[in-house]
């Protein structure tokens, strides 16, 4: 957007202000994860990873469902949570089983932070996301594409970053997918010391 403003419109004096996420409101100490988790009915005893986006083709919830898909044949620890609807929601229902669930929209996302350990991010088109923002917030690393501005807020300390391909082949496209896996099987192997690092 600066680059635009500056070579399109002839902007001389241009400024990034990056997002005002209320880090009171999105404050892990505000929230009760078990009985959040009763609400939603989130198994207690696993590691929550959680799509917080729209179901539309540029977030690519397939891919996430694929991932998680993935992870499952490695570890028998982790539920994995869709918060969000869209054009998609019907195939992403048609192809979940019962390590999922699909919340639909959810007004309160703050709760589904304060249950995640990993928030995932497939987008192939972001500024900055706000969920980003909103899940390091509340001390949940996000393991993210690196479209757009998602490394200047993360890296390998808050969750981790896998290269977005675009109009991949499908060798391609699983080799992303497998990327992902490995991202967010080390992040959950250190899950305390990498949450130390988020909410900072």
């Amino acid at each position: 957007t600066k680059k635009q403003l500056i070579e399109i419109y002839n902007k001389k004096k241009v400024e990034t202000l990056y997002i005002g996420t209320d880090t009171e409101k999105f404050n892990y100490k505000n929230f009760d994860k078990d009985s959040i988790k009763e609400k939603y009915g989130i198994p207690k005893d696993k590691k929550v990873i959680s799509f917080i986006a729209r179901l539309s083709e540029e977030k690519r919830p397939e891919m996430f469902v694929e991932i998680c898909k993935r992870l499952l044949q490695k570890r028998n620890d982790i539920y994995i949570l869709i918060a969000g609807d869209g054009p998609l929601m019907n195939k992403v229902a048609s192809i979940v089983n019962q390590n999922f669930k699909l919340l639909g929209m959810v007004n309160e996302a703050e709760e589904i932070y304060a249950v995640s350990d990993i928030t995932v991010n497939c987008s192939t088109l972001e500024g900055l996301a706000l969920t980003s923002y909103e899940s390091l917030s509340m001390g949940v690393p996000v393991v993210s594409t690196d479209v757009g501005g998602q490394t200047e807020l993360i890296d390998d300390t808050v969750g981790g970053i896998v290269h977005c391909n675009i109009n991949a082949n499908s060798e391609v496209y699983s080799k992303e997918i497998d990327c992902y896996v490995k991202e967010i099987d080390r992040v959950l192997d250190n899950l305390k010391d990498i949450k130390k690092n988020c909410r900072q």
